[in-house]
């Protein structure tokens, strides 16, 4: 038996995760709370939760990535002032729960860094590598007090940012989180589609503005920083994939630069095509 006393929770988002919940729990329960944030699921992924005694509940709505609502009232309910942010698609190695209580939990330090590797279709495709620009050092950590987050400038996509001095962060280089990805292809590109919607709002809420040359230096930059971390026929084709998913990020930002609501994008159509009923309606 492990005599850890559990001082940090993981967040967990869900949608019909029964098969792959109880492996998570069993993995690294003893070292961890959880808290189960459920996009309506329609199998047994409460009840598992549940039966293993996690913090859950549904989303108001479903959605395609995890609202800012949703961490505030994650957080809320965790038992915990250390907040680690997982998935099912994500394992956790036992060493990283190790360091943080050998090396941060009784230390001055805000929150801890872990490398990501990810995994698509069993090939190693990109890492999530440490950024000293970032000023909000979303993304990449991945463990921290939920006192220092941002609420006013929070993100989409589990960047959640954590304001922090770089002299309060632990550096967990040495090891890694591996993250899978899988899915049907068709369904995966309906996911980053609902995520380019979201991501473009964002920018366009900020006061980005669309521009042609900066959509495609950004999203060769992407590719080529994702190619550079995995030399392969399943890197370049992923890197492929990311180009494609920052243009549409871009096109959808011009959209809203240009109707101001995604919504309203078919305005011109709808009011083209009420004409001619009109039009046809009084003949």
């Amino acid at each position: 038996e492990n005599n850890v006393k559990k001082k940090i929770t993981v967040f967990i988002p869900t949608f019909n995760e029964e098969a792959r919940l109880p492996e998570i729990f069993k993995a690294y329960g003893k070292y961890a709370h959880f808290v189960i944030v459920d996009n309506h699921s329609t199998d047994n992924t409460l009840k598992v939760a549940e039966e293993y005694g996690a913090i859950f509940f549904t989303r108001i709505a479903p959605r395609p990535t995890v609202d800012v609502s949703d961490y505030k009232k994650a957080f809320d309910l965790a038992p915990t002032e250390w907040i680690f942010l997982g998935s099912c698609s994500e394992l956790i190695t036992k060493d990283i729960f190790e360091e943080f209580y050998e090396n941060v939990i009784d230390s001055n330090y805000k929150a801890m860094y872990v490398r990501r590797h990810s995994f698509t279709y069993g090939k190693r495709t990109h890492k999530l590598l440490w950024s000293s620009s970032d000023p909000f050092l979303h993304g990449a950590v991945r463990i921290f007090k939920k006192r220092y987050i941002d609420w006013e400038n929070a993100r989409i996509h589990n960047e959640t940012p954590v304001l922090i001095d770089r002299k309060d962060l632990y550096m967990c280089k040495d090891k890694c989180v591996y993250h899978f990805r899988t899915g049907i292809p068709s369904i995966v590109e309906d996911k980053h589609a609902g995520y380019a919607d979201l991501e473009a709002l964002h920018n366009f809420k900020i006061g980005k503005k669309f521009g042609f040359f900066k959509m495609i230096l950004s999203s060769i930059w992407h590719s080529i920083n994702l190619f550079i971390c995995n030399r392969t026929m399943a890197g370049f084709i992923c890197a492929l994939y990311q180009f494609q998913i920052t243009t549409n990020i871009y096109i959808r930002l011009w959209l809203l630069d240009t109707y101001s609501n995604l919504a309203n994008v078919d305005v011109e159509t709808l009011q083209l095509r009420q004409k001619l009923l009109d039009e046809f309606s009084n003949e």
